[in-house]
């Protein structure tokens, strides 16, 4: 996870570890029964051990964290489940 929202290495784990749980990513941890960080959380190739809202999490979490000033959405919520798409949409705010 960690690589993967911040290939650079440049962010601390505090910021990455705050952006996780705004975004109630933490919920991967519960599923999977870890015991470790969000941050540490191995992606599956192609994210196939996620599903496409946590997909799209993620993605908004790696704009989030680089401070990106312009972000194009196209469809962001679609085909995602309504608890998912609140999310998306308080991490946009």
């Amino acid at each position: 996870m960690k690589f993967n929202l911040d290939p650079e290495d440049i962010h601390d784990n505090k910021d990455i570890d705050d952006l996780l749980e705004r975004s109630r990513l933490d919920e991967l941890l519960k599923r999977d029964d870890k015991e470790k960080p969000l941050r540490e959380f191995e992606i599956e190739e192609g994210g196939k051990n996620l599903s496409d809202g946590e997909k799209q999490l993620v993605c908004i979490c790696r704009a989030a964290l680089r401070k990106a000033k312009v972000v194009i959405f196209d469809e962001a919520t679609a085909n995602i489940d309504v608890v998912t798409e609140q999310r998306i949409m308080a991490l946009i705010k």
